[in-house]
């Protein structure tokens, strides 16, 4: 994303409303009405079109999207404003599922959804495109989710082809891999618990320290040190079991990590039961 395509932001409402100094995104926050010593804090986008504005006079437009920081609706708000200002040079085949999409970007998945970025030299032309499996009825076919004309914007380069792009930034909180999560980060981890740190009441310790983002799921890295994985066979009636790891969707058991490991809070991570240090 270019620097001409980034949005500016003004604080009009002390720590409680955002707006784009275009006036077509604004950012409410807001608590949860949990009942719990800390609330959860979300950050709700909203888009102000012109139809909005007809349609809702006085209102804030409509929903768009709903994070735990600020930095995550900002980053919501530049995707949108990306497609809105790119439609044109965005191709999504007709006969694809993804037609309905208008925003160009990694999907969000439970770990079922596959696809891969891949940048491609085609008639002296560079595109992105996003390859990823289509729906039929006996099961998944290959096919482009999205394209996007690189050297219609301005890019050039020598490389024919390239499908490694690095580990992804936090899938939350958005900030690439080592470095720490934001505070707020739904997939975060206390650092002394080893759970989840939006949700820790810190009963025994004051502070929860700073969790780097790998660029993996936290705790998928020990799960396939052990050999831990398992495959869903709930259309079986089988729920999830433990499988190999070349077996068919196989994926590493984070559920046995609260039973056969113990969270190391010195080295940071899990670790077997009999190597566990407290």
């Amino acid at each position: 994303m270019s620097t001409a395509d980034r949005l500016a932001w003004s604080e009009r409402l002390t720590n409680r409303l955002w707006l784009s100094t275009d006036g077509r995104y604004a950012i409410v926050r807001d608590e949860l009405p949990e009942h719990r010593p800390k609330r959860t804090v979300t950050f709700t986008l909203r888009k102000i079109d012109p139809a909005s504005s007809v349609a809702y006079p006085g209102t804030l437009g409509h929903f768009l999207a709903q994070e735990y920081t600020l930095a995550g609706a900002k980053q919501e708000a530049e995707r949108d404003n990306f497609a809105e200002e790119h439609a044109a040079q965005l191709n999504v085949p007709p006969d694809l599922p993804a037609v309905g999409l208008r925003r160009f970007f990694w999907p969000i998945s439970n770990g079922t959804t596959r696809a891969g970025l891949a940048i491609v030299r085609e008639d002296g032309r560079y595109l992105a495109r996003v390859y990823g499996t289509v729906r039929t009825g006996d099961g998944f076919e290959p096919g482009v989710f999205a394209e996007l004309d690189l050297t219609g914007l301005g890019f050039t380069g020598t490389a024919d082809n390239t499908t490694e792009h690095g580990p992804d930034p936090c899938y939350d909180c958005g900030v690439n891999p080592g470095t720490p999560h934001l505070d707020g980060c739904d997939i975060a981890r206390c650092m002394f618990t080893g759970g989840q740190r939006l949700s820790c009441e810190q009963d025994d310790h004051d502070d929860c320290g700073r969790q780097v983002w790998t660029g993996r799921w936290p705790g998928e890295a020990e799960a396939e040190e052990f050999g831990w994985w398992v495959q869903d066979r709930c259309a079986e009636g089988l729920g999830w079991v433990p499988c190999a790891p070349g077996a068919p969707g196989a994926c590493p058991d984070l559920n046995r990590l609260h039973l056969d490991a113990r969270w190391d809070r010195t080295a940071g991570r899990w670790v077997r039961r009999e190597e566990a240090t407290r």
